[in-house]
């Protein structure tokens, strides 16, 4: 994945696309006397924060911590317009030390003067021409528009990382002293973009460069045919120590630097043994047996070479363990060592001594002996004042108490249990009572719906009866009367009667508690009601005698009376509480109840 391109980078900052802020960010500085210093310094912030995400990008180049500013200007172009005020911004940032250019940054000797320069005499400068007035950056002051910079918070941010990733896989003081290849493959790592991008050679020389200035590690460039030897600070070390590289530490160096290099040249003979057995299955396959043979005795030759580099990485990893645990051991017994020496002056300051425990301990005995001897005395006065009580008759009053509160105990659980099965006899009375009165009310229930059906059966009759004497009735009158012409007024006036039937009530059964009440007769007219009275007197049907079913109901309300204040009591009793001796002489006298 390729870098950011600047224009994309420009796209996405809001203030690009702003053309009243713009036209102030492109417009040359004013005099110094003329300026205003919020505006300036937010005009300088702006390009500054915009030349170091590009940089840090790669927008503006394969450098992450340095940029050319040869033509920087034109590479911020808008809209044919290019910034007037970018070399003084450029001049001002040096001024304040946060660009540097990089012949003096990677300068070891260059340091000094460059951090006198920027932090005493540029503030001092700066103050004398505030106060006399002078030249501002738009009146003759340097302007950068040539060279190549190092901007110092991209640079402090990246060796940060670098450190961190460096003391992250040293456990070994051994470990601390690594190759440049090493450096290189771990700034790869921890300084790599989103997109990909790694820091070149020239950013890992300036991180270098700023780190062993800032005293976190020491660099030892190596001839045509030594590495270059780098010694990085643990995170306990003080920033006042020392670093310097010794004749074992480049021994350590090379011993790793040989072992990287045969773990890459055995993985290189693995992955060509295994080209070659590919391609001698292919050959033989192929029927080619010559091709095939020399192929194989190539593979074994390689199969050589490579069990002799296999020896060797384990040989040399054996003696880098030695080195760790020869390490461990220095540490281990340098540890043994600060102890015994914090312990003997604890010891000595403390006056912590064996003559001094003993004489602690031997008037601790003594004051021992003197509490038992105390406690000895208060126990045998004890035992005197005791002495008059007969413990063989306390024993048997309270045999006799624990019989007496075993036997009420027992008398207790007898009298529990007869009121027990009591109420269970009063309950099964009650309830075969119950059922008793529930078949009584069913029986009376029964009369009392055959009486209303009696009833009932002899009311229809009765109306029956009545209906058919009306019909004979006016049949007859009909029959008597004398017949009527079609000239007569009377046929063209009167229709003729024609019976109406009486509705015939039907029986209904009625709830067995409702009371009987008469059934309504429809009113008959005034000849219905003469032939009625004229009639042969009706038979009465047989009904119950009137104080029979009055007492049979009566009854039934008494026992429904019975039944709602009817209540089953079956209430459990409580246990009283049997004092503890008790309950233990129960335990042993159980069979015996039983």
């Amino acid at each position: 994945m390729s870098p950011p391109s600047l224009s994309s980078l420009l796209a996405s900052t809001p203030t690009w696309s702003s053309d009243p802020a713009m036209q102030s960010h492109f417009s040359s500085l004013p005099a110094r006397t003329q300026w205003n210093a919020a505006t300036l310094d937010a005009r300088i912030a702006f390009w500054r924060d915009l030349i170091t995400d590009a940089v840090r990008l790669g927008a503006l180049g394969d450098d992450r911590t340095c940029v050319d500013v040869a033509g920087i200007a034109k590479r911020f172009e808008r809209k044919r317009v290019v910034p007037l005020g970018l070399g003084s911004v450029l001049a001002e940032l040096a001024r304040k030390g946060e660009l540097k250019e990089l012949s003096r940054f990677t300068d070891r000797e260059g340091w000094a003067r460059w951090i006198m320069s920027t932090f005493v005499k540029a503030p001092l400068a700066w103050g004398l021409r505030q106060i006399v007035g002078g030249e501002g950056p738009g009146e003759g002051l340097e302007k950068i528009d040539s060279g190549t910079f190092v901007i110092v918070a991209l640079v402090e941010e990246a060796a940060n990382h670098l450190l961190s990733a460096l003391r992250e896989n040293a456990h070994y003081a051994t470990e601390r002293v690594v190759s440049m290849d090493h450096v290189r493959d771990t700034l790869r790592q921890a300084v790599a973009t989103p997109d990909g991008a790694v820091p070149s050679e020239r950013d890992a020389r300036v991180i270098l460069a700023f780190l062993e200035q800032r005293g976190d590690l020491v660099v030892a460039d190596g001839g045509e045919h030594d590495p270059t030897i780098i010694k990085f600070k643990s995170e306990t070390e003080p920033k006042s120590a020392r670093l310097a590289i010794t004749d074992t530490d480049r021994g350590i160096v090379t011993l790793t630097t040989t072992l990287t290099r045969l773990h890459k040249q055995v993985d290189a003979l693995e992955s060509k043994s295994a080209e070659l057995d590919k391609e001698v299955r292919t050959r033989v396959r192929a029927g080619q047996k010559e091709t095939a043979s020399r192929i194989l005795r190539q593979r074994r030759g390689v199969l050589d070479v490579l069990r002799r580099r296999a020896g060797a990485v384990e040989t040399i990893e054996a003696i880098v363990g030695k080195i760790h645990g020869a390490e461990t051991d220095s540490e281990i017994i340098t540890a043994y060592t600060v102890g015994a020496t914090t312990l003997k002056t604890f010891l000595a300051t403390s006056g912590l001594t064996a003559a001094s425990v003993e004489t602690t301990f031997d008037t601790l005995n003594d004051t021992l002996a003197d509490q038992a001897e105390i406690e000895g005395a208060i126990s045998a006065g004890n035992d005197a004042v005791a002495a008059d009580v007969d413990e063989d008759e306390v024993e048997r009053e309270l045999e006799a108490l624990l019989d007496a509160e075993f036997e009420a105990a027992a008398a207790a659980k007898t009298d529990r249990r007869r009121v027990v099965e009591a109420e269970e006899s009063k309950k099964a009375a009650e309830e075969e009572r119950r059922e008793e009165l529930e078949k009584k009310k069913e029986t009376k229930n029964l009369v009392k719906v055959e009486a209303i059906q009696r009833k009932t059966q002899a009311d229809a009759k009765d109306m029956a009866t009545a209906n058919a004497v009306v019909v004979a009735t006016e049949t007859a009158s009909a029959a008597a009367a004398p017949p009527v012409t079609s000239q007569s007024p009377i046929a063209a006036s009167a229709p003729v009667p024609v019976p109406v039937p009486v509705p015939v009530p039907v029986p209904v059964l009625v709830a067995a508690d409702a009371p009987l009440a008469p059934t309504p007769i429809p009113p008959l007219g005034a000849a219905a009601a003469a032939a009625a009275a004229a009639a042969t007197v009706l038979p009465t049907p047989a009904t119950p005698p009137a104080d029979t079913l009055a007492s049979d109901l009566a009854e039934l309300d008494a026992l429904e009376a019975q039944l709602a204040a009817l209540q089953v009591v079956n209430t459990p009793l409580e246990a009283k509480p049997t004092h503890p001796a008790v309950k233990e002489k129960n335990k042993s006298r159980e069979p015996v109840l039983a």
